[in-house]
């Protein structure tokens, strides 16, 4: 905080670093009072900075007011259309609102910007999950395994003829504690 705190002293008009600062108060210090009014500065300095419009949805969402962050990430994707990443946090929170047609439509525009990431992939699972799409919810956690590196397909093929998308979620699950115990463990070393 201190290097962003060093550049609004320098200049207070910096849109960039109000908008790190409420990120700080959202993700870090859970300071929703400041988070709001760092994130509302960043916008009024420059109503056409999307990353502010987008970082704002967030916070927005987190605390409950759902059809205004609608509203901002529209507008980060209206001024920056081509973005993966805005586009990914709308499919985020189309999916957090239960609307998973309008998340599987904006999710199969973030696989158009940014062929072959693994959030898209994640994502094509979860959602055809919620929508009953047994076949597609497979093909898309298949998908995220083979783009992570973390499972062959030819043994994800196999859990799922066997267990079906239960065995599917029951590997992630195992894969995601592993993944959580070797964290431990090198945030430890350090």
């Amino acid at each position: 905080m201190g290097f962003t705190l060093k550049a609004l002293e320098l200049d207070e008009s910096l849109a960039e670093a109000h908008n790190v600062l409420a990120s700080i108060y959202t993700y870090v210090d859970f300071n929703w009072k400041l988070a709001e009014e760092s994130y509302l500065r960043a916008i009024e300095l420059n109503p056409n900075y999307s990353t502010a419009h987008h970082y704002y949805s967030e916070h927005l969402s987190i605390t409950g007011r759902h059809e205004k962050a609608r509203q901002h990430i529209d507008k980060a994707l209206e001024l920056d259309p081509l973005s993966f990443v805005i586009r990914y946090v709308s499919v985020k929170l189309y999916y957090n609102r239960g609307l998973f047609e309008e998340a599987l439509l904006d999710n199969q525009r973030s696989h158009e910007l940014n062929p072959g990431h693994f959030w898209s992939a994640q994502y094509d699972f979860e959602i055809n999950y919620q929508l009953g799409n047994q076949q597609k919810a497979f093909e898309g956690l298949k998908n995220y395994y083979v783009i992570s590196g973390y499972e062959h397909p030819e043994k994800m093929d196999s859990i799922f003829q066997t267990s079906g998308n239960r065995g599917a979620i029951k590997q992630m699950i195992e894969v995601a504690e592993k993944d959580y115990d070797k964290s431990r463990i090198l945030w430890a070393v350090r």
